[in-house]
């Protein structure tokens, strides 16, 4: 029996996490320890029989040193960034989908050269959709701009409406979550930026 989209993204993304911790030379229990997440779970999880949430990924994702986007398979013909400082339309990476109704594009090339690793990508926030009730942290600055729909935005327990044209920016650190309580789809252009000299949890 054919596995389901889902079911199918959960076994590509369970592969790319174990791919990214072997490479590192962490055993789980030591991806466990950095995360906080139990050795079964995140078993279960490299195997495709669990489905991560945007918290658990964000733990994973900080303890591996990576971005979030780099936890997702990418089409084969889009998987090589441009070398130069400039990214094309199409050759920008696979959209990200997450199941609570959040799609993450990549819009900018990396800079392997900088200290910061610094993305700008455009988030689609669908009717519904959230990060989840548990509070997102990680390390390094959140910025963006709403620029259709309206976002409720919760920042260390304060909670914000944010509408077309308005901004914020807050520490990774903060707990935050955000979520589209309306029935149009929200579009955020969002950037994230990382201090690549810091060391994941755990190191």
């Amino acid at each position: 029996m054919p596995l389901s989209e889902d079911a199918h993204l959960d076994r590509l993304v369970g592969s790319k996490i174990r791919l990214l911790r072997t490479a590192q030379g962490l055993s789980l229990q030591e991806l466990g320890d950095g995360t906080g997440l139990s050795v079964g779970y995140l078993s279960q999880l490299e195997r495709g029989l669990s489905s991560p949430s945007l918290r658990v990924l964000s733990l994973v994702s900080a303890t591996l040193g990576v971005s979030i986007g780099a936890l997702f398979p990418y089409l084969p013909e889009r998987e090589t960034e441009p070398d130069g400082p400039v990214m094309q339309r199409d050759r920008r990476p696979r959209p990200i989908m997450w199941r609570n109704g959040i799609t993450k594009e990549i819009l900018t090339p990396g800079n392997p050269a900088s200290e910061v690793n610094r993305r700008l990508v455009e988030i689609v926030i669908e009717p519904g959709g959230t990060t989840g009730r548990a509070p997102v942290s990680g390390d390094g600055e959140e910025v963006g701009v709403i620029l259709g729909g309206s976002l409720r935005l919760t920042v260390d327990g304060f909670d914000y409406t944010l509408r077309e044209g308005d901004g914020f920016s807050f520490s990774s650190s903060a707990d935050h979550t955000f979520t589209n309580p309306t029935d149009r789809p929200v579009r955020v252009l969002w950037v994230n930026s990382r201090d690549r000299r810091r060391p994941p949890p755990g190191a």
